[in-house]
């Protein structure tokens, strides 16, 4: 980014010059990045004021009964393991996850839409793994290839290819920093999502 953009001081870091906000290690989608210092703090500070619309799908162990719902749990960082978010009720930042189901799957895999309305670490990873539904893939919170075959209806070989939390970041709206025009970005699922997707839909009728 230094390289390209001559008027990018690296007011993120020296390590992360135009970076505006982050996605979890091995979490595909859309993030925006900063081409000059002006457009770097006029997008940060709509981040922060919650300007930002921020939608992800997701793939997730667990059946939710209703088709929508919003988890509002404080997080904050876990008491003995220090690698890992938790729920943490008195001393947590306020966070808030609103999820819509968009398909359900015999194998007791449910496909999700999501809303971020605060931007905590591993907020949507540990939001619903309070809920009982981790992030297929997720093996920090509890959704890894480590789960056995038998419970959850999957053939090895597909569990094999699950290599990270199937979690997507695929929309955000904000406002161009300098026109003030409105930005509409989307992004497709990746291929691990989809077929996942396919193989769901093959194997049985889907639950409505």
């Amino acid at each position: 980014m230094l390289f390209h953009c001559l008027d990018l001081s690296g007011i993120g870091g020296v390590l992360r010059p135009g970076i505006v906000h982050r996605l979890d290690k091995d979490t595909s989608g859309l993030m925006v990045v900063a081409k000059n210092d002006v457009s770097h703090q006029q997008l940060i500070r709509q981040f922060q004021t919650g300007k930002v619309i921020k939608e992800y799908q997701a793939l997730i162990w667990g059946l939710p009964q209703k088709n929508r719902g919003r988890i509002e749990k404080p997080i904050g960082r876990h008491s003995v393991q220090r690698k890992k978010m938790a729920i943490v009720e008195n001393k947590g930042k306020p966070a808030v996850t609103e999820w819509q189901v968009i398909e359900r799957f015999p194998q007791g895999i449910t496909w999700l839409k999501l809303g971020l309305r605060t931007g905590r670490t591993h907020q949507i990873r540990v939001h619903l793994s309070s809920q009982g539904w981790p992030v297929v893939g997720d093996s920090l919170y509890g959704g890894g290839k480590h789960i056995k075959t038998k419970e959850r209806g999957l053939p090895p070989k597909i569990l094999k290819a699950i290599s990270r939390q199937l979690l997507h970041s695929c929309h955000l709206l904000f406002i161009h920093p300098t026109n003030r025009n409105l930005l509409d970005f989307s992004s497709p699922l990746p291929k691990d999502m989809e077929d996942l997707i396919k193989f769901l839909r093959t194997c049985a009728d889907r639950i409505d």
